[in-house]
C-alpha cells in the first residue's frame, strides 16, 4: 500500500468506567476505516480495520496498545505506523482526538462531534489542527462544525515575486516587490473540500451545484470543477452562514501564506524533494493515482497551512496581469476584469509550477478537474 497519514491523538485517551468502544474515523487513501478503542487499566488497546473502497482496493487491519498518556499515545501510533507496517511512513498531523467513552456517546474528532453507537458512526466533518504541525504560536480556530478549519495569518510584510534567483522566473513573477499586512487575517488549513462544499449545495447555498468528482471521491478531497464565480458564491454563504466575512484570498495573501517566511522556491526549500506534495514529478504516493489527494495528505508549511504547492490549483480574489505594478499589492482586490489567477499547481502539474511565485490565469467562469479553491476570512480588529 501507499504511505497513510494516521492522526497523532493530540489528548490523553480517557478510561470510562467500563470497557468503551467508540468509532473514529480515519483518513487513509480514500477508504472508509474504524478505530475500536478499548481500555483495560492504564492501557488502551486499538484495533483498525480498513474496509475495501468503491474502486476495488483491499482491506486490510492493524492493532495496538498504548499507555493511556497524551504524549505516549502519540509516540506510540508514531511508533506502529513508522515501523511495525512497513507500508506505512508518514504520521499524519491531524488532531483526531479520540476519547473513550460508553457506547452510545460521543466523541470529539478535531473538536466536532461524531456519533457513536455499537458499530455505526457518522462524521459531521474532519477539522484539522494545523497547530500540531505548525510552529508552536499558531492560531487555528473553526466558526462551525462544517466550516472550514481556518489558521490566523500574521500581520508582517514580504518579498513578492520571484525571489529564488534559479533562473526560471516568468516575466510575470516581475518585478519583485515589497508587500505589507499591517493586520492579520485568516486562511482556511485545507483547499475546501467535497464534504464542506456538498453542505452549501444541501443549505441553499452554491446555486445548488454539485460538482462532478472524476470518480475519485467526494468527502475530504478537494472539491473540483468549480468556477471562480463559484468559489465567490460558496464564501457569500459561508459569510451567511456564519455572520464573519469570508472571501476569496488575495493573490498577495496567497504568497505570503503560501511562503510562510521563507524565500525558497518551495516553502520546504529550494529543490522539490520527495513526497512533500501532490504533483507530477513531486515522488509522492499519489504519483501513480493520477488524481487528487485528501487535503492535509503532506505536511503543513511553517504556519499550519497544507497543500498550498500541488493537489489542485487554487483560485485567488485578483484579475491577471502581466506583470506587478505595485499598487494595491497590500491584500486589496485589483479589479475584477477576466482572466483570473490560480496559484500553487495541481496534481498534474511539474514542479516548477509549484513554485511560491508562479502565476498562472484561467478564465472565472471556467470549471476545470484539477481547479479548487481554499478561503480567507477578514479578522476584526
Amino acid at each position: 500500500m501507499n504511505p497513510v497519514w494516521v492522526a497523532p491523538i493530540r489528548t490523553a485517551v480517557k478510561r470510562s468506567p467500563s470497557a468503551a468502544r467508540v468509532v473514529c474515523v480515519v483518513l487513509a487513501l480514500g477508504l472508509s476505516a474504524t478505530l475500536a478503542i478499548s481500555a483495560t487499566g492504564d492501557q488502551c488497546h486499538a484495533a483498525v480495520a480498513f474496509s475495501e473502497n468503491a474502486d476495488g482496493t483491499h482491506s486490510w487491519g492493524l492493532t495496538w496498545s498504548f499507555a493511556n498518556d497524551a504524549t505516549a499515545t502519540a509516540r506510540a501510533i508514531a511508533e506502529c505506523w513508522n515501523n511495525g507496517v512497513g507500508e506505512c511512513t508518514q504520521v499524519a498531523r491531524f488532531s483526531n482526538a479520540c476519547v473513550a467513552t460508553p457506547d452510545g456517546g460521543s466523541i470529539g474528532l478535531g473538536g466536532v462531534a461524531m456519533a457513536s453507537s455499537g458499530n455505526s458512526s457518522r462524521i459531521a466533518d474532519v477539522a484539522h489542527d494545523a497547530s500540531a504541525a505548525g510552529d508552536d504560536d499558531t492560531e487555528t480556530f473553526q466558526d462551525c462544525p462544517n466550516c472550514p478549519p481556518m489558521v490566523v495569518v500574521p500581520a508582517g510584510s514580504f518579498r513578492m515575486g520571484c525571489v529564488s534567483g534559479y533562473g526560471d522566473c516568468g516575466h510575470d513573477e516581475l518585478p519583485v516587490h515589497e508587500v505589507s499586512f499591517a493586520h492579520p487575517f485568516a486562511l482556511s488549513a485545507t483547499e475546501v473540500t467535497f464534504a464542506q462544499w456538498d453542505d452549501c449545495a444541501a443549505g441553499g447555498g452554491c446555486d445548488g451545484y454539485r460538482p462532478f468528482d472524476e470518480g475519485w471521491g467526494r468527502g475530504t478531497h478537494p472539491v473540483v470543477n468549480v468556477s471562480w464565480y463559484d468559489a465567490q458564491r460558496y464564501a457569500t454563504w459561508l459569510s451567511g452562514q456564519t455572520g464573519a466575512q469570508y472571501r476569496l484570498p488575495t493573490e498577495s495573501e496567497w504568497e505570503y501564506a503560501a511562503r510562510a517566511g521563507t524565500t525558497t522556491r518551495y516553502s520546504w526549500g529550494e529543490q522539490v524533494g520527495e513526497n512533500r506534495a501532490n504533483c507530477g514529478g513531486c515522488g509522492a504516493a499519489w504519483n501513480n493515482r493520477r488524481h487528487s489527494a485528501p487535503v492535509g495528505s503532506f505536511k503543513p508549511n511553517a504556519w499550519g497551512l497544507y497543500d498550498m504547492h500541488g493537489n489542485v490549483w487554487e483560485w485567488v480574489q485578483d484579475a491577471y496581469q502581466l506583470k506587478y505594478g505595485g499598487a494595491n499589492d497590500v491584500g486589496e482586490d485589483k479589479g475584477s476584469e477576466p482572466p483570473r489567477v490560480l496559484r500553487g499547481g495541481s496534481w498534474i502539474s511539474s514542479p516548477k509550477y509549484l513554485r511560491s511565485a508562479y502565476r498562472f490565469r484561467y478564465a472565472p467562469d471556467g470549471r476545470y478537474f484539477i481547479v479548487g479553491f481554499r478561503v480567507a476570512r477578514t479578522l476584526p480588529p
